[in-house]
């Protein structure tokens, strides 16, 4: 479940990251690292549209590591 929600918060992160680049006509390369910190061993139940998902994640500085955001 944990790897569903990591997966579907970068593809929000990636499409938002995207649109604002497109606006600029500039397309950064992606540079984004998905770190599991838990993964069922079995999952009965997948997400699916219009499932409501809770997703936390934290935003980094590149150039020294701070962090800049935090849900």
């Amino acid at each position: 479940m944990a790897a569903v929600l990591r997966a579907v918060l970068l593809a929000v992160l990636l499409g938002a990251a995207v649109l604002r680049c497109a606006a600029a006509a500039l397309i950064p390369p992606a540079e984004v690292e998905v770190e599991v910190l838990q993964k069922p061993f079995l999952c009965r139940r997948r997400s699916k549209w219009g499932d409501l998902l809770l997703v936390h994640y934290e935003g980094f500085l590149q150039s020294d590591g701070a962090m800049f955001h935090s849900t």
